[in-house]
């Protein structure tokens, strides 16, 4: 026996009343930065869901607005063919075409590039397209959308009367939520 009284080489200090006040604040604090890095990520695709699973076909409600800030509304009716998509819509302001791209990025998340081009009630094509990019940013597998979508558009257009036109670039947000999924597809 030493002379604190302990058996042994080695004495065990009895932990001071600020380590027992401390040590369970630590690890509540710790549990609740853990927990709170996952919250909102439940129904964030993974990158599983992004290139496989993920179905884009059906009915769209689409939003974009435009650089004077007005809020355009409209619907486009999408087929997907492994990752290419493909469908017709129609907002506000005229009928179009939409063609594109399902992709996957570094974070694991699907990524969508659509180029729209607007139709005549022929069907031939009016002016040029306009490109949309944009992250399938949720899922609700429950409704009232199943799959949500934000990003920006992107169009360029000739600007002033000089030789050659200065090209002026037109960008804006834009998103999509899929609100009636194809009839044939499972949801997620």
């Amino acid at each position: 026996m030493n002379q604190n009284g302990a058996d042994g080489l080695v004495s065990t200090p009895k932990p001071s009343r600020l380590l027992t006040v401390l040590l369970p604040l630590v690890l509540v604090v710790a549990g609740c930065i853990t927990i709170g890095s996952r919250i909102g990520t439940e129904n964030k695709p993974t990158a599983k869901e992004s290139r496989q699973d993920m179905r884009l076909d059906g009915q769209w409600q689409t939003a974009y607005m435009n650089p004077d800030g007005t809020q355009v509304n409209g619907t486009m009716l999408l087929k997907q063919k492994g990752d290419s998509i493909e469908g017709l819509g129609s907002d506000t302001n005229s009928a179009f075409r939409v063609t594109g791209n399902l992709e996957g990025n570094q974070q694991g998340r699907a990524q969508i590039k659509l180029s729209k081009q607007c139709i005549s009630s022929d069907k031939q094509p009016l002016g040029k397209p306009i490109v949309y990019f944009g992250v399938i940013d949720g899922i609700n597998p429950d409704g009232p959308y199943f799959l949500h979508i934000s990003g920006i558009w992107k169009f360029q257009k000739a600007s002033g009367n000089s030789s050659p036109a200065q090209i002026v670039e037109i960008t804006g947000k834009w998103e999509a939520a899929l609100t009636e999924p194809a009839a044939n597809q499972s949801r997620l």
